[in-house]
């Protein structure tokens, strides 16, 4: 398995898009407005945590980077600030809908759902092929 693919990240969002449709249309068919309505910001939640850790991971942890460490330390405060108010706002929103709040809880798993069947798929791709 190459594990230095440069579009991995790539192909897992736009994975991530075509699920995340399909989950729409779903919540919608399934538990109406609400569900959709947590399912997006679920997923939109999912999208950002990938896309704060491909760029950090890209801007801090190269070599010959002078103040990554202070860098990463102000990421991580920052982003468990963002974390939190996006939590508290969905908990919020979602006091009235349960159905809101369990389909951002499944929307938040998206993109790392994605990454864990695309690599498995990979996995046993390479072992069936030799």
């Amino acid at each position: 398995m190459q594990m230095n693919d440069e579009d991995f990240i790539r192909r897992v969002y736009k994975m991530s898009v075509v699920l995340w449709a399909f989950g729409v249309v779903a919540c919608l068919c399934v538990s109406g407005l609400h569900a959709a309505v947590g399912w997006t910001l679920g997923a939109a939640a999912s999208f950002a945590v990938l896309w704060s850790l491909e760029w950090i991971v890209r801007r801090c942890f190269v070599p010959g980077v002078s103040g990554a460490k202070r860098a990463f330390a102000r990421f991580c405060i920052i982003k468990l600030m963002a974390v939190l108010l996006v939590l508290g706002i969905v908990v919020r929103l979602g006091a009235g809908s349960f159905a809101l709040i369990v389909a951002f809880c499944a929307g938040l798993i998206l993109t790392q759902a994605v990454i864990v069947l695309k690599t498995a798929g990979q996995v046993i791709n390479q072992r069936l092929n030799g």
